[in-house]
């Protein structure tokens, strides 16, 4: 693994250990996620987008594990849980002439697989007791991993080449997500992504996500 790669795993490190000295218990959770995704590809030095490819929405598995959630307080509704997800992505259609653009099909795609660890604060505006609803906000940074294999046209660059990607790493993300919870049901809205470097480019994977489901307790 390149020593670039390593960092974001040590800067999550003492994060990790924290978060898990107390979570005793976890929760699996199981759905039906529909799901967009974008990817920009930056120039690795200026930042400056020369791509960006996203999808329409589609329908997935989904997995996710969490550690049990905990409260800084008894009398608080602030609390923390340590997050694991993964699923896999597919993009394409392109964005021409940036934001303002319309999207087209170019006959490209990447695709690839994903996950992402989080330590996640929330707050829970709902009952703590689950046969209650209860709702829950919360932030999310953590470190994520995708792979991508395929091509994509650099509609932002002179020229407009295409190029190829068989590659994945690894990259810090973060996000925001959404939850009502009764019993062991849920409902969730999810925006995550990492960001990782390639060769001379950085891909940003962005994934909005519902998804519908059931929690089981271990």
């Amino acid at each position: 693994m390149p020593h670039k790669q390593l960092l974001p795993i040590l800067m999550l490190i003492p994060c990790v250990t924290v978060f898990s000295e107390s979570a005793k218990a976890g929760e699996v959770f199981i759905g039906l996620t529909a799901q967009q995704s974008s990817i920009d590809i930056d120039e690795d030095d200026t930042q400056v987008t020369l791509a960006e490819l996203n999808s329409k929405l589609y329908y997935s598995p989904a997995l996710a594990i969490r550690s049990e959630s905990n409260y800084f307080h008894e009398n608080t509704h602030l609390g923390y849980f340590l997050e694991f997800n993964s699923g896999y992505y597919i993009v394409n259609r392109q964005v021409l002439n940036g934001s303002i653009g319309s999207t087209v099909n170019l006959n490209t795609s990447l695709s690839g697989l994903y996950w992402d660890l989080t330590p996640t604060i929330f707050y829970n505006f709902g009952n703590k007791k689950k046969e209650n609803w209860d709702f829950k906000t919360g932030i999310g940074f953590g470190i994520g991993y995708f792979s991508v294999s395929g091509s994509a046209v650099l509609t932002e660059q002179a020229g407009q080449p295409l190029v190829t990607f068989d590659d994945d790493g690894y990259g810090l993300t973060v996000g925001l997500y959404l939850e009502a919870t009764k019993n062991d049901w849920f409902f969730q809205i999810k925006g995550y992504g990492p960001g990782i470097e390639v060769g001379n480019y950085d891909l940003v994977l962005a994934n909005v996500r519902m998804t519908i489901g059931k929690k089981f307790n271990f």
